[in-house]
């Protein structure tokens, strides 16, 4: 019975495997024709999902920064909610109307003759050329209004005349330049600041005093980064807006990298530098490469005094004959404040929007003015201020260059033509000349004589300062082939 049971089986399992059909796969094609077996589907799965990861990895780690970027410009154009003074446009129309024999800017152009050219009454130069309201309107015969090539012009005519070339060093103040093109050269200058330098339209090579130090950092956003050096001409590399600080020694380096909000620094290396480079410097997770005194709590201190309200008389106009924008008006009140504790009352004055009258009260660590309101005597903002320089081609035709300062706040910029007057304080401050009216020509002139062992000049764009100073070669650098070194990458470049 057992041996027919397992016969039978036998003959099924034949009878199975005749009758079983083979199974076949249905081939797969893709858009080139080409069959797609199982496994490269499974590859190409694969490869889908780690695209997508890695894609979701990148948005994560670079996506956050630009907002992050975009929120704190946000906060930067921040305006404290004031009142404007539109009554003032009237006032300060008057002041100008009914003082046509003055001249408001010290331009040699009477405030009558401005106001018939169509010129800026507190504006040198009306059309920022480089070449001052009256050169243009006496000397050049050319159209204030409309920028022109005069002071560019100017530049290569004297360096012709005086057998010099792009590349022959000069000197303002005590830093020699040589200049990468005749823009920088007529245009550009350089300011001294409370910690450093500033180079205004001027790119080019740079060389500091000895006496000051060995190295050369430019300072964004607070990061400190080395100047490109030539060490054979002994110049660093510099460029228009850059902030330039001297060391004696070299900076210590480091890394901040940042997790998720928590901050932890790595030494200098080269893997480290790799990922500085590699990730962002805004988001969740972030590296930055900067130096040691970058990551240091900052020890410098605003300077804030007792807010005290300046005696003054609101109906008084003198405030809308100045335009305080000089660095040596900046001086005044920053000794006012830090070296003698008074407030100064400060005029912001747009010919649309009006007036804002505020208080300073202190500095901030980078200078910028501290403000309180008048009238409820509390803390109303920061006017931001930004030491500058620039040449220009003043009255008699001479190339000089000017020092003054831009500032932005409470929905005021220098740039757009708004102006800025301090015109009152407290304490002795309250006696200072700066107050009350208009300085004359001849007022400025004594001045700028005054201050010609000053360099480059400090009054500003009210006055001349002294011209730029050729220098001779061996006086720049050691290496008496370091002009021509220069030079020839200039005219390279």
């Amino acid at each position: 019975m057992s041996r027919l049971k397992q016969v039978l089986e036998q003959n099924s399992q034949a009878r199975e495997k005749r009758t079983r059909k083979k199974r076949t796969v249905m081939p797969v094609y893709d858009i080139q024709g080409k069959t797609i077996t199982p496994e490269k589907r499974r590859r190409t799965r694969r490869m889908s999902i780690i695209t997508i990861l890695i894609s979701m990895i990148v948005i994560f780690i670079y996506a956050p920064g630009v907002f992050m970027k975009d929120k704190a410009e946000d906060s930067q154009d921040y305006n404290p909610d004031i009142t404007y003074d539109t009554a003032a446009v009237r006032s300060s129309n008057n002041v100008l109307r009914d003082n046509p024999d003055e001249d408001f800017d010290g331009d040699g152009i009477q405030n009558s003759e401005e106001t018939s050219l169509g010129t800026d009454p507190w504006r040198i130069d009306s059309d920022q050329d480089g070449a001052t309201d009256y050169y243009e309107v006496h000397v050049s015969d050319t159209d204030p209004l409309q920028p022109d090539e005069l002071l560019e012009n100017e530049q290569k005519n004297d360096d012709e005349a005086k057998g010099n070339r792009l590349g022959t060093p000069y000197k303002i103040g005590n830093v020699i330049l040589w200049a990468d093109d005749y823009a920088s050269k007529a245009y550009g200058s350089v300011v001294e600041t409370l910690n450093g330098y500033r180079f205004c339209g001027f790119s080019g090579y740079a060389q500091f005093p000895e006496e000051e130090g060995n190295y050369a950092y430019r300072v964004q956003n607070g990061i400190h980064s080395l100047l490109p050096y030539r060490e054979e001409e002994n110049v660093w590399e510099v460029h228009s807006g850059d902030m330039v600080e001297i060391h004696k020694e070299p900076l210590e380096k480091t890394v901040a990298f940042n997790l998720f909000g928590f901050t932890f620094y790595g030494g200098s290396n080269w893997a480290t530098e790799i990922l500085a480079t590699i990730l962002p410097d805004a988001g969740f997770i972030t590296a930055t490469s900067m130096m040691a005194i970058d990551a240091d709590p900052d020890t410098k201190e605003s300077t804030i005094i007792d807010i005290t309200l300046p005696k003054y008389d609101p109906s008084d106009g003198s405030r809308f004959m100045m335009n305080s924008n000089t660095l040596n008006d900046l001086l005044f009140v920053q000794e006012a404040v830090t070296e003698d504790g008074n407030c100064v009352a400060v005029s912001l004055f747009n010919s649309k929007k009006g007036e804002y009258i505020g208080i300073i009260y202190g500095l901030t660590a980078d200078g910028d003015l501290l403000v309180a309101d008048p009238d409820t005597m509390e803390p109303s903002g920061v006017i931001k201020v930004t030491e500058k320089a620039r040449k220009i081609l003043d009255e008699s035709g001479d190339m000089v260059s000017m020092e003054y300062f831009d500032y932005s706040g409470f929905g005021f910029d220098s740039l757009n033509g708004d102006r800025i007057s301090f015109f009152a304080a407290t304490g002795n401050s309250a006696d200072s000349s700066l107050f009350g009216g208009t300085v004359s020509k001849k007022d400025t002139e004594a001045e700028a004589d005054s201050n010609t062992d000053q360099s480059p000049d400090k009054s500003g764009e009210d006055s001349s300062g002294e011209e730029n100073e050729e220098i001779d070669t061996s006086e720049a650098s050691s290496d008496e082939d370091n002009s021509e070194n220069i030079d020839n990458k200039s005219e390279d470049e």
